[in-house]
């Protein structure tokens, strides 16, 4: 399911209270989506790290108490030593949430089978592990990565799955990151790297040595990598160590053409002069180009901004409209913007 679907999904099950649990490659924002999913549902989250829990923590923390027993006289009564369970931490949470509260068990695959099983009567029965009710405001979602990603997930005790709803596996969608991306001040640079050379987002190896692979998590952290304005001659060895050497020199080439690209300012005072990209590299560059003007464009620039853009081919005339039609508000309702797509209404289909 890709992003965008499964937040969909989760806000209706958390108004519902219905538990989910979700499968993935690490590093594809899995928690990011959970957020989100509790933003639209106007829900709390608590997060439970799973893999670090004791197979307690559902059951409370336990504590001497005394009874009164007996009848009659004061002498016929006496005291009795108990054994009482105080809710803690994240449980007295779940007891005494009074608003939607989604308990987020994460990692959970990578959790020992015992703190599974102390999981099983929350999920399925919504009390905690003294059979005590749980507020009716909570609802449960997981996070599991999967047995092939050699995560340290041996996986989960068959009645816990079947405790979940539902099991739904999240699959790694590009244009939803770049929606996030641009709205999450991820460089540009990067984000038209990643228009350009789609299939490097998720580029996830599983290996033992001390490297990194490209998701969708590292290339984020790339970017704020990028931010630090390191020198020249350190770049290369620091974005290895972030996505490895593959993306990394790739990813090297492009920055080096991007920072040769003219001023989005230039493009935007002189665009009848400024030179449209030719040779090798015009495709890269282009994109380049259509994502750092896209970054500048407003109601009050866009005419003259596409008198630039339509010089270029058709392909990055589209990628540039999505691009604003996307993360533009109002542009829809621009002369410039209606009059391409009036004219070129066939290549939208």
């Amino acid at each position: 399911m890709k992003p965008t679907q499964l937040q969909s999904v989760l806000a209706k099950s958390i108004a519902a209270k219905i538990p989910i649990l979700i499968t993935g490659a690490p590093g594809i924002g899995k928690t990011e989506i959970i957020q989100a999913a509790c933003d639209e549902a106007g829900a709390d989250l608590l997060p439970v790290f799973a893999s670090m829990s004791d197979p307690t923590e559902p059951k409370g923390l336990p504590s001497k108490a005394q009874i009164t027993m007996g009848q009659g006289t004061k002498r016929g009564k006496h005291l009795v030593n108990i054994a009482e369970f105080l809710p803690y931490g994240a449980l007295r949470r779940m007891k005494e949430a009074t608003r939607p509260l989604v308990v987020f068990l994460d990692d959970f695959g990578q959790s020992t089978q015992a703190v599974q099983a102390s999981w099983m009567q929350p999920l399925g029965a919504h009390v905690d592990g003294n059979g005590e009710k749980l507020s009716e405001h909570v609802t449960f979602i997981a996070a599991t990565n999967r047995r092939e990603d050699r995560a340290g997930v041996s996986g989960l005790l068959e009645p816990v799955k079947s405790r979940f709803t539902s099991i739904i596996n999240l699959e790694v969608d590009v244009e939803a990151w770049i929606a996030w991306a641009l709205k999450n001040d991820v460089p540009i640079e990067l984000i038209a790297f990643i228009k350009y050379r789609p299939a490097l987002l998720h580029a996830f190896e599983v290996s033992n040595d001390m490297v990194n692979t490209p998701s969708p998590r590292t290339v984020y952290r790339l970017g704020t990598l990028l931010k630090l304005g390191l020198p020249p001659e350190v770049e290369l060895d620091t974005y290895t160590g972030a996505v490895g050497s593959a993306f990394a020199a790739e990813f090297m080439g492009f920055l080096s053409i991007f920072r040769e690209l003219p001023n989005p300012d230039s493009i935007i005072t002189n665009p009848d002069k400024v030179k449209v990209p030719t040779g090798k590299h015009a495709p890269s560059v282009s994109y380049a180009i259509c994502g750092a003007v896209a970054r500048k464009t407003s109601d009050t620039n866009i005419d003259r901004i596409m008198r630039y853009i339509v010089r270029l081919p058709k392909e990055f005339q589209v990628l540039y409209i999505k691009d604003i039609d996307e993360n533009v508000p109002g542009i829809q309702n621009t002369r410039a913007f209606i009059e391409w797509h009036s004219e070129n209404s066939d290549l939208m289909i």
